[in-house]
């Protein structure tokens, strides 16, 4: 798939569909939110963190359009191979396992349903908003550092981050559902 503005509003419907069905289950079903492996994250724990990853790549892309738009986000950095490689294992299912997550997307002990729910809608509106209030031209050449891997000063464009949200969301979707088997 072609991840460019051409492709945005596929990729959007499909983050949005893969949020919408992670949340769904766990309104139809609760009985497992706060279940999980000993040690391990409960469901609950895996759809917060969804969130927390979904506001800070949101708030990274506001400012990246912000300074778009006042002339000062630079072009965007030289991809090398091996970074290359690695956008190409996120944005293709499935979703690499074994990442550690950063201290800032770690959720709390004992996720709230009622305040995580709202929150996960809210992150998607935000990424869909500034998708839709740019131009494609601007849509292409928005770009954020990683914030996943801050050392190796990695990046990813708009179009490429979308389509992350959604196979992202589907590995923790699958994880929250064996977690709350347990």
């Amino acid at each position: 798939m072609k991840l460019d503005s051409s492709r945005l509003p596929a990729l959007l419907d499909d983050m949005n569909a893969a949020l919408r069905e992670m949340r769904e289950h766990f309104e139809r079903d609760a009985s497992g939110w706060s279940r999980g492996p000993a040690g391990k994250w409960t469901a609950g724990q895996h759809v917060e963190h969804v969130v927390h990853v979904l506001a800070l790549t949101a708030t990274g892309l506001e400012r990246a359009a912000e300074e778009l738009q006042a002339g000062r986000l630079g072009t965007r950095p030289w991809r090398d191979p091996l970074q290359a490689l690695f956008v190409a294992l996120v944005t293709r299912e499935p979703f690499p396992s074994g990442g550690k997550a950063l201290k800032a997307t770690q959720p709390g002990p004992t996720p709230s349903r009622e305040q995580v729910f709202p929150r996960l809608a809210e992150g998607m509106a935000r990424h869909r908003a500034l998708a839709e209030r740019v131009s494609p031209e601007d849509a292409d050449r928005i770009w954020i550092w990683n914030p996943f891997v801050p050392k190796l000063r990695w990046h990813y464009r708009l179009p490429e981050i979308i389509r992350v949200h959604a196979t992202h969301t589907r590995h923790h979707f699958r994880l929250a559902q064996k977690a709350s088997r347990t």
